[in-house]
C-alpha cells in the first residue's frame, strides 16, 4: 500500500521508478492499492491552496500535486480492479455517500492493480 504519500516525491526523484521498484518485487497476483491527492478541474482551488499552505510549512520538502493521469501512471503493467482509479468516495460507491465532502468536491483518488 502506498497511501498518500506519493505526493510528498518530487518528480526529480523518479516516483515512478521507485513504484516499479516495488511492484517488480511482488509476485503474480500482488496487489497494490495507491492513494494520493490529484489535480481536478471540479477542485484545483481547494487544493492548489491546501497544497500551498502546506508546502509553507514544509520548508525545503515540496507536495507534489500530479493529475489523476499522472496517478494512474503509476499502475503500469498492472490490470486495475475496479472501479479503477476514483476519488476516494466513490471506491465502494454501493456502500453509501458518494457525492462532495462537505459541499466540496474532495481530489484524492485511490486505485488497486494486481500484477499479472
Amino acid at each position: 500500500m502506498i497511501l498518500m504519500t506519493l505526493q510528498y516525491i518530487p518528480d526529480a526523484d523518479n516516483p515512478n521508478q521507485i513504484v516499479r521498484t516495488l511492484t517488480d518485487a511482488l509476485a503474480p497476483g500482488s496487489y497494490l492499492a495507491i492513494s494520493d491527492v490529484a489535480r481536478d478541474l471540479e477542485a484545483d482551488a481547494n487544493v492548489v491552496e491546501s497544497a500551498d499552505r502546506l508546502n509553507k510549512r514544509l520548508g525545503p520538502a515540496r507536495q507534489t500535486i500530479r493529475s489523476p493521469q499522472q496517478i494512474a501512471g503509476f499502475f503500469s503493467g498492472m490490470e486495475m480492479v475496479e472501479p479503477g482509479l476514483v476519488q476516494l468516495p466513490q471506491w465502494r460507491p454501493d456502500l453509501g455517500y458518494t457525492g462532495p465532502v462537505g459541499g466540496i468536491s474532495l481530489s484524492a483518488y485511490c486505485g488497486i492493480g494486481c500484477k499479472p
